[in-house]
C-alpha cells in the first residue's frame, strides 16, 4: 500500500513507500512511471497503475535479473533509481498508524479529510479533486453537493463548503473521543477515526444514535479494530433498535456493500497499519515486595496495608535508575480521585520520567472499603500503552507479590485496561479497579 500525501505544489522527491503494486495511485506511482520511461519503458505519468504500468514493471524486473512479480519493493526501487539516473529514494518507512486530530480537522487537505473525500468520490487518493468536487447531485436525496465532504448547505464555493463541514466534524470530536475512552480504544487510531468521521459525515445519526457506531465501540474493542470489523460495525450502525429496522433507503445488500466500499476507499489513504502494541511511555523502576526486609516498618507487626504504602514509596525513591527517583505525596490531600484531570496528571508525570503511585480497590465489582475513594491497596504506575487490539492500559509494579516475575510490570497481568470509563485489571482472581492517583511530592 503506497503512502498517500495531501495535494502539494512541492516538487520534492516522493519518499518511497514500502511496496508499490498494481492498483496503487498517487505521486509515488507518477514517479515510478517517470523512472520507467527514463529507463527505456515509456509510459504516461498519470499516477494510476494500470495494465501498461504493470507490464512495464515486469519487463523491467525481468531485464534486470529481478523477480518479475510486478511488486516494486526496495530492490526494484534501487534498480530503477540507478537505471533512470535518479537519486536513490529516501529509505522506506511505515506511515504512522495514528492521527493528530487537531491537525487533521483543521484542513480539507489533511489525510483524514482526503480519505473522506475519496469515500465521497470528490477527491483522489493523491489529494487532487475529481469533477464531483466542484458540485454534483446526491443520488440518494437528489440535493446539490459541494466540496470534499459533499456539503449540502449554503456555500458560495467548494472551499467554503469544506470550511463549514470541517466545523461540523470538529463538533463531533468530543463525543467521539469520550466514547473511545469509555471503550478503552485509542481515538487517534487512523482506521477508527477515518471510519467514525466518515460515517458521521455520511449519516450523523448512524454514528451517534442509539445502537450507532459509538455505541458499538466496546464490542469493537473486544474484536479488534480492523477494516473488516469497522465495515460490519458501520453496517450495523444503521439498525434502529427502537423500530427494529434498518434506517436506510438502500437494500440491506447495497447498504453492506456501500459500507465495505467506503472502508476500502478510506484504507487507500490512511492505510491499515495496526497500532504498535506496547508501552507508549514507560519508566524503569526496580520492583520491591512489601515483604522485602529493606522496606521500613513503623513498628513490629505493622499491618500489611501500611507496608504496601511503604513498599511503593521505597520503589519510587530508591530505584537504581537515579533519573527516575521521586517521592509520592504523604497525605490524603495528595490523593486525587481517578477522573480525567487525575489521568492527565498521571500521563504528564510518566512522560516526564516519573513513576506514580495508584490507589486501587479489589476485587473489582465488590463494595469498596471505607477508605478514601474506596482505596484498599496501592501499586506503582510505570507506563501507559496499547495492546494488539488497540486497547489502552496502565502498567504497574505490585508490591503484594514476593516474586518479581509476578509483581513487576513485565507481567502482562499487571495492567489496568480502560473499560466503561474506568481502568480495570483483567485475568486476575482479585481484579483491581483504579480509584485514586497520588501526586508526587
Amino acid at each position: 500500500m503506497s503512502t498517500i500525501n495531501p495535494v502539494s505544489s512541492s516538487n520534492a522527491p516522493v519518499s518511497a513507500p514500502l511496496e508499490l503494486m498494481k492498483g496503487d495511485q498517487g505521486p509515488a506511482v507518477t514517479q515510478l512511471q517517470k523512472q520507467l520511461t527514463k529507463a527505456g519503458f515509456p509510459l504516461e505519468a498519470d499516477g494510476d497503475w494500470g495494465p501498461k504500468t504493470d507490464a512495464a514493471v515486469r519487463q523491467f524486473q525481468q531485464s534486470h535479473g529481478l523477480k518479475a512479480d510486478g511488486i516494486v519493493g526496495p530492490k526494484t526501487q534501487a534498480a530503477l533509481a540507478k537505471a533512470s539516473g535518479a537519486a536513490a529514494p529516501p529509505p522506506p518507512s511505515r506511515p504512522s498508524p495514528t492521527f493528530d486530530l487537531t491537525k487533521e480537522l483543521s484542513s480539507a487537505d489533511s489525510q483524514l479529510s482526503v480519505a473522506i473525500g475519496v469515500a465521497e468520490g470528490t477527491r483522489k487518493p493523491d489529494g487532487s479533486m475529481t469533477a464531483a468536487y466542484e458540485g454534483h447531485i446526491d443520488p440518494a436525496n437528489h440535493k446539490p453537493n459541494k466540496g470534499t465532504f459533499s456539503y449540502q448547505g449554503e456555500a458560495y464555493s467548494p472551499r467554503n463548503a469544506d470550511s463549514k463541514q470541517l466545523e461540523t466534524l470538529r463538533q463531533f470530536r468530543p463525543q467521539y473521543e469520550a466514547a473511545c475512552r469509555k471503550a478503552g480504544l485509542d481515538p487517534s487510531n487512523k482506521m477508527l477515526a477515518a471510519a467514525a468521521f466518515d460515517l458521521y459525515n455520511q449519516a450523523p445519526k448512524a454514528a451517534t444514535g442509539k445502537g450507532g457506531l459509538l455505541d458499538q465501540l466496546p464490542a469493537l474493542a473486544k474484536k479488534g479494530v480492523t477494516a473488516q470489523s469497522l465495515a460490519e460495525a458501520r453496517y450495523q450502525s444503521f439498525y434502529d433498535p427502537a423500530t427494529g429496522k434498518f434506517d436506510t433507503n438502500m437494500s440491506l445488500k447495497d447498504l453492506k456493500a456501500d459500507q465495505k466500499r467506503r472502508m476500502t476507499e478510506l484504507v487507500k489513504v490512511v492505510g491499515d497499519t495496526p497500532p504498535k502494541a506496547g508501552p507508549s511511555v514507560h519508566v524503569n523502576i526496580d520492583f520491591v515486595s512489601q515483604f522485602d526486609s529493606r522496606v521500613p516498618g513503623d513498628y513490629a507487626g505493622q499491618r500489611p496495608a501500611a507496608r504496601c504504602d511503604n513498599a511503593c514509596e521505597y520503589m519510587m525513591r530508591n530505584t537504581s535508575d537515579r533519573n527516575h527517583r521521586v517521592v509520592p505525596g504523604q497525605s490524603n490531600a495528595s490523593v486525587m480521585k481517578s477522573d480525567s484531570a487525575a489521568l492527565n496528571y498521571l500521563e504528564s508525570q510518566l512522560k516526564a520520567g516519573k513513576p506514580v503511585m495508584l490507589g486501587v480497590n479489589r476485587p473489582h465489582g465488590t463494595n469498596p472499603s471505607s477508605n478514601l475513594f474506596g482505596i484498599d491497596h496501592y501499586v506503582v504506575a510505570t507506563g501507559m500503552g496499547v495492546d494488539d487490539k488497540g486497547r489502552q492500559y496502565i502498567s504497574f509494579n505490585d508490591p503484594k507479590y514476593t516474586d518479581a516475575a509476578q509483581g513487576s510490570d513485565q507481567n502482562p497481568q499487571n495492567r489496568l485496561y480502560l473499560e466503561n470509563g474506568n481502568f480495570v485489571q483483567r485475568g486476575s482472581s482479585e481484579p483491581y479497579d483504579l480509584r485514586g492517583i497520588v501526586r508526587n511530592g
